[in-house]
């Protein structure tokens, strides 16, 4: 089956109305900005231009958010290469409601949708507003997107649900000294952050499940010594 993004925001019941901006759209970024507060003046930029100069840039964009690391640069080459195209689209998940930006990448047969990153700020104050020590590369990923999914799956979440999912879900999770920040679909597994597993100052992470969670071994693909190991796995899994 070959997923488009223009099927899943035109036939998910997730959306009350859907905006694709793009060089033949012509509301300017005035009228845009009032539909969607969030949406980075960047991002409405970027829409105006031809669909490779849009990967391109945010080739480097992620190539820059990130400190060095040479097997990193070399997945990111790989996986761009698989992408087709970059698309904005603005959601509007209830009338009346503000419109929320969503970069959407887009591959034969498959997408991800990126929500605005986090202001550098915020990613500074995280780890002690949410009294965790987050890794730098996952503080370093806030810095592309806050919020990461493939198509309708729960994703990456974004920060601003991490303090209810550790409220609630995360009651006994914490105590363990868990984090999750991402989920398959909800009430599944949740790849988590724990402080048990410390790896050259940061924190390691580890699937868990209903019946508990997994360290790392070496026939072990449920868990990873930092958050970037995790990722290349998750985005070249979800592209093949």
């Amino acid at each position: 089956m070959r997923w488009t993004p223009e099927k899943y925001f035109e036939d998910s019941d997730e959306f009350a109305e859907i905006i694709k901006l793009g060089a033949d759209n012509e509301k300017g970024w005035d009228t845009v900005s009032k539909l969607s507060p969030s949406l980075p003046k960047g991002w409405f930029e970027l829409s105006k231009l031809e669909k490779s100069v849009r990967l391109e840039f945010i080739h480097d964009y992620w190539l820059n958010a990130f400190p060095p690391m040479p097997h990193f640069y070399a997945f990111l080459d790989r996986f761009f290469s698989k992408l087709k195209h970059l698309q904005l689209y603005l959601a509007q998940h209830q009338h009346s409601s503000e419109f929320k930006p969503y970069l959407v990448y887009v591959m034969d047969h498959t997408f991800f949708l990126g929500s605005p990153p986090m202001k550098e700020v915020s990613i500074d104050a995280l780890s002690k507003t949410l009294d965790f020590p987050f890794p730098s590369d996952f503080l370093s990923f806030l810095r592309i997107h806050d919020g990461f999914r493939q198509r309708e799956e729960g994703g990456i979440f974004r920060t601003a649900s991490l303090d209810e999912k550790k409220s609630s879900f995360l009651t006994d999770l914490a105590q363990k000294g868990l984090f999750p920040f991402y989920c398959k679909s909800e009430s599944t597994h949740y790849q988590c952050f724990t402080k048990e597993w410390d790896t050259d100052g940061e924190v390691g992470n580890v699937l868990y499940r209903p019946t508990g969670c997994q360290k790392k071994t070496k026939s072990d693909t449920l868990a990873y010594c930092t958050f970037t190991d995790w990722l290349m796995v998750y985005l070249e899994e979800a592209s093949k």
